[in-house]
């Protein structure tokens, strides 16, 4: 399902984390092969970080899917992209929050038309799955940023994921609310702090005018990276691949 994917995988450098978005194997910078609904999502050209930088590859594994979830729905940004790949596929999308009311949410869900959704709103690790159901092939992760919560969530959804699928995790080198803590010298943000304070007054700039970071090492032992490790450890049929850019996005492939 994803054997293909994961061949052509490579994770970015630091002097590539400045792209608009990527694909599995390079940065992206030309807007022009996005879907249309993802040309509305991804704003061209101020945005490019967090969940917008993935949003392509969020699509393009769903459309190779039948049955997916989503933990952690929030305004629908990944809701989006991941019902409608699932239906190029006639694919069904499962997605729990504990908060559905969000006006935003609303908003898209009738914008673009995504019927191929249940709704549920609940702590994700109430979900019993109905054997009718059957085997998800992408269980997305992006709820409560919480290590214990994390790891409860890979071993309490590890038997609803069929052999071939993946868990998809966004945040996985967050810390504290900030992913990436170190800039380059020349662009002289040290610190998250100031890398924030920098990000809240930069509004309407060009995402190539944004520091270029890398990954500080303690980020890697940030919680959902963490939890990834302490599931990886009892569960040796899965392979990790990351990208480290920003927040960060993680995919664990069954095998």
């Amino acid at each position: 399902m994803y054997a293909d994917i994961f061949a052509r995988f490579k994770e970015p450098t630091p002097d590539q984390f400045d792209a608009y978005f990527y694909d599995f194997d390079k940065p992206c910078f030309d807007f022009s092969i996005l879907p249309d609904f993802l040309q509305e999502l991804m704003p061209y050209p101020v945005s490019g970080s967090g969940t917008h930088k993935y949003q392509w590859i969020i699509y393009q594994l769903a459309t190779r899917a039948k049955l997916a979830m989503e933990c952690g729905v929030w305004e629908g940004g990944t809701t989006v992209p991941l019902a409608l790949g699932l239906r190029k596929n006639g694919g069904r999308l499962v997605a729990i929050d504990v908060d559905l009311t969000r006006p935003a949410l609303k908003q898209k869900v009738e914008r673009y038309g995504i019927g191929n959704v249940e709704f549920l709103q609940m702590n994700d690790l109430e979900f019993t799955r109905p054997e009718a159901l059957g085997k998800f092939d992408l269980i997305y992760i992006d709820s409560l940023h919480d290590h214990e919560h994390v790891v409860k969530q890979l071993f309490h959804f590890d038997p609803y994921l069929r052999k071939g699928g993946i868990f998809v995790l966004h945040d996985i080198v967050a810390y504290n609310g900030v992913g990436l803590v170190d800039a380059k010298e020349d662009a002289g943000y040290t610190n998250a702090s100031e890398l924030v304070r920098v990000l809240k007054d930069g509004a309407g700039r060009h995402i190539s005018e944004y520091p270029v970071l890398v990954p500080d090492e303690y980020c890697l032992f940030s919680p959902i990276h963490f939890a990834v490790q302490t599931f990886l450890a009892r569960r040796k049929a899965y392979r990790f691949f990351k990208m480290l850019d920003w927040c960060g996005m993680g995919f664990i492939w069954k095998q």
